[in-house]
């Protein structure tokens, strides 16, 4: 039996984060504005934490993509991320950089939105110790993410 694929919003009314009512409003003033994610707004009303909404973006894809990630906090348009993206492949440089460098965000929020990433790998990495193992299947690069940060460090000075 197939399970349908639920949105942000649904999965945290069925898991009791937020109710029903919550979700609808968030909805709503997202279609008023014409832009954002109800993510953002579940943060700007103090509804969910940071981490928690972390949390349940990654749900069911191990760690965020930096991108996506600024795109959901409403840090940066998708466009940005786009246009970010291609300048990216053309100079070789990181995302976080790129970023940074043609004014869509300064050092403190790439470090914010690293550190961000880095509390998803260790929360996981701590289920998986504690024998969560459906975490072990879906997470099996731990290494691989340690030094992709230590490149980000190193980009983000």
């Amino acid at each position: 039996m197939f399970r349908e694929k639920q949105s942000l919003g649904q999965k945290l009314v069925r898991d009791g984060v937020i109710t029903e009512q919550q979700y609808n409003d968030a909805v709503a003033l997202v279609k008023s504005r014409g832009e954002g994610q109800v993510g953002s707004i579940f943060l700007e009303r103090g509804l969910i934490s940071e981490l928690k909404l972390l949390e349940y973006l990654t749900m069911n894809h191990g760690r965020p993509k930096l991108g996506e990630l600024l795109v959901a906090m409403n840090v940066v348009k998708k466009e940005v991320i786009v246009a970010a993206l291609k300048k990216q492949q053309e100079t070789g440089e990181k995302l976080g950089m790129v970023l940074i460098n043609e004014g869509y965000i300064d050092k403190a929020t790439l470090v914010k939105y690293l550190t961000l990433q880095a509390k998803t790998l260790l929360t996981r990495m701590e289920n998986a110790i504690s024998g969560d193992k459906e975490f072990i299947k879906r997470n099996s690069y731990p290494y691989q993410f340690i030094d992709s940060m230590k490149g980000a460090d190193n980009s983000a000075e």
